[in-house]
């Protein structure tokens, strides 16, 4: 097990995939929109916002 997999059900998380050897690398599609997700946050844009 890897650093990034998760403990609790065994699988790689969302962002990372395997190459055809097993090897886990970044998704730099899925990364995307990662990246995204935690710029909204930074600038403020947070759920509880839009109640």
């Amino acid at each position: 097990m890897t650093l990034i997999e998760s403990r609790f059900f065994g699988r790689i998380c969302y962002g990372y995939t395997r190459d055809e050897d097993g090897f886990i690398f970044v998704d730099e599609e899925k990364a995307k929109v990662i990246k995204m997700i935690f710029r909204f946050s930074l600038e403020g844009m947070i759920l509880e916002k839009f109640r």
